[in-house]
């Protein structure tokens, strides 16, 4: 996963991916709050070939080659510290259990591939609708009887609505995991749809939109933007909801939704901590295994199409000076092409040393703030930047500026001691969302949406090591071309001229 660089005068500050502003989420965020588990050594264990792609631990703690009835194993593998395990239960449901010795909680995240561009036309915040619901009445528990339960084990627990995907997560304690287990199982069957329920979630969402995006100049534009830069793809639909379509979401509406996306063969449970999977599938084949298979699982998404570039729009905002929000394709995640581009967003705007964040906030001091991401999609993504001006600077000078860097590094790559930095950066960030449960847990969830194989997030550290300054100045040259870019600028109210 990528993260933000939120430049302040006083420093920076790493905040999650992507598009915070417009993001549909519940209760919190899914990381723990940013705490770090540390992993203490478990005991060594070794490998071999099962002659299923992978390979098979072998060890103390680590006996995976073990058949498990109602379950399927396709891969197990042996990482560092860590143990990880693939399986399918027979209704087509996936399993990803991460044995990880010296933590004192376990990660529970359910993963439905689907999210905000499965929204039907019309009708742009099914998905979120949905997933409020979800911590209503659901089967075997009354409303409000789930966040009960969460509280009675101590738990945190939250959910993600994004483009992609919609994700479930808690952290619990290890005796309560089978206890757990019951209870997302039960939820997969989808909330007990009231029409009075469904209304009083309509309000909630319709408030949440209000202070995320309508109130909020950063959301206005960056709604804005994606609109932009992915045209009719459902990519350019905002997952929190459209105002003027939440209130239109039927009890059919979600009920059609949930039959789609909300079932085994679409869904994927990641379990990170101190467990055993040999111990652990017998109790998640009892739980899941008696949900119906349902429809086939969602396909990827079609790549969005590039949309007419270039492309700027402006509106008067409730600001005190210009605010620009920019932004270019980005590769899909977990490709080569996006972590070198993540290095290139580190390079330019982390601090100290990030040559646009020091050009622009220090030595000019035309910029008072500035947030980039690199979005990481099952598809095609975008590399956003939002800048605030400082009073009576103009946004088209400082957009000027930001060109000239970028077409720099098309021509000539980065400085070598640039690059060096940045890529010691961006392998630190990776190894510490490693030793973080719910955060890798994230990582597998994200790379499953994507069709990719989630080893491949527990390699990132060791692929990001691999690259080299070439690799960033290709996906320089090939994504980011003034004609690619996508700009939308709020600008202050005309200020009364007093006769």
């Amino acid at each position: 996963m990528s993260f933000a660089i939120k430049v302040h005068a006083v420093g920076v500050v790493l905040v999650g991916v992507g598009l915070a502003s417009v993001l549909a989420c519940r209760d919190g965020v899914l990381d723990g709050e940013g705490r770090v588990e540390r992993a203490a050594p478990v005991p060594p264990v070794t490998a071999r070939a099962d002659g299923e792609g992978g390979s098979q631990a072998a060890g103390e703690g680590q006996a995976l080659g073990v058949v498990i009835a109602g379950a399927t194993r396709l891969l197990a593998e042996v990482q560092g510290r860590q143990a990880l395990s693939m399986w399918r239960l027979d209704n087509g449901l996936t399993v990803v259990v991460v044995e990880r010795g010296g933590l004192a909680s376990v990660a529970y995240q359910t993963w439905f591939r689907g999210g905000s561009r499965l929204d039907p036309e019309g009708r742009v915040g099914t998905a979120h609708l949905l997933e409020h619901l979800m911590f209503r009445e659901v089967a075997g528990l009354a409303d409000g009887g789930f966040d009960r339960v969460m509280e009675a084990m101590g738990s945190e627990a939250g959910a993600v609505t994004w483009l992609d995907y919609t994700n479930f997560g808690q952290r619990v304690r290890p005796e309560r995991v089978e206890e757990l287990a019951r209870i997302e199982a039960a939820r997969m069957r989808g909330p007990v749809l009231r029409e009075a329920t469904v209304a009083s979630e309509r309000a909630v969402l319709l408030r949440e939109r209000a202070y995320r995006i309508d109130q909020d100049p950063h959301g206005v534009l960056l709604e804005r933007l994606y609109a932009s830069a992915f045209g009719e793809h459902p990519y350019g639909r905002p997952a929190a909801g459209r105002r003027e379509d939440i209130g239109q979401i039927a009890v059919s509406d979600l009920e059609a939704y949930a039959r789609q996306v909300y079932h085994p063969a679409n869904a994927l449970v990641v379990i990170v901590g101190p467990v055993r999977a040999e111990t652990l599938l017998p109790v998640l084949v009892e739980a899941y295994g008696v949900l119906p298979k349902g429809h086939e699982a969602v396909g990827a998404c079609d790549d969005a199409p590039l949309p007419e570039l270039p492309f700027a729009g402006r509106l008067v905002l409730g600001v005190d000076a210009e605010v620009m929000v920019m932004a270019y394709p980005a590769p899909p995640l977990g490709t080569k092409a996006s972590l070198a581009m993540q290095v290139l967003n580190v390079a330019l705007f982390a601090e100290p040393f990030g040559v646009l964040t020091r050009l622009l906030t220090v030595e000019r001091a035309q910029v008072s703030e500035v947030n980039a991401w690199v979005g990481e999609f099952a598809c095609r993504s975008l590399w956003e930047m939002l800048l605030h001006m400082r009073p009576g600077v103009s946004a088209r000078e400082v957009r000027r500026q930001i060109h000239e860097v970028l077409r720099e590094v098309a021509e000539n790559g980065l400085d070598e001691a640039l690059f060096l930095r940045a890529r010691k950066r961006l392998v630190l960030e990776a190894a510490t969302q490693g030793q973080d449960a719910m955060r890798l847990a994230e990582g597998i969830g994200q790379y499953w949406v994507a069709g990719r194989d989630v080893r491949e997030f527990l390699r990132r550290r060791e692929q990001i090591e691999a690259l080299g300054g070439e690799d960033v100045r290709e996906v320089a040259r090939r994504y980011l071309g003034a004609g690619q870019e996508v700009l939308w600028l709020g600008e202050p109210a005309a200020k009364e001229v007093t006769p």
